[in-house]
């Protein structure tokens, strides 16, 4: 029995509307916002700020903005693409499930960098 994880969720919605209506979001691009929005911005490059210094921090920023692409191209081979496919064939509402996604990816970025902010860990005033 084969394993699925929410990222395997978050890539099949974004596949499913590609497929459904023609929409130019892909699952590897709907992984990748929530990879950029939900991780990367509020989290990593914060920290990465504060331990290696600005030069450091962007070199490393700009390598982890690939990560989400070179993960779905190794994973999401033609077996596994269709193995997510039929587990997650019967799914209603793809738009309202893309919706609720990206806005908790969204909310979880703002959250995460207020906190941040009012902890210390930003200090540049806006």
């Amino acid at each position: 029995m084969k394993r699925y994880y929410l990222f395997d969720y978050i890539w099949y919605i974004g596949e499913a509307l590609r497929k459904k209506d023609g929409n130019p979001s892909s699952g590897s691009l709907t992984l990748s916002f929530v990879w950029w929005f939900g991780i990367l911005v509020p989290l990593l490059l914060p920290v990465m700020f504060r331990l290696f210094g600005n030069p450091a921090a962007i070199i490393c920023g700009l390598a982890l903005i690939f990560l989400p692409e070179i993960f779905c191209r190794l994973r999401y081979t033609v077996q596994r693409r269709k193995e997510i496919m039929e587990h997650y064939s019967g799914m209603k509402r793809l738009y309202q499930r893309l919706f609720v996604i990206y806005g908790l990816t969204i909310l979880f970025a703002a959250t995460a960098l207020i906190i941040m902010f009012s902890l210390g860990f930003i200090t540049k005033k806006l």
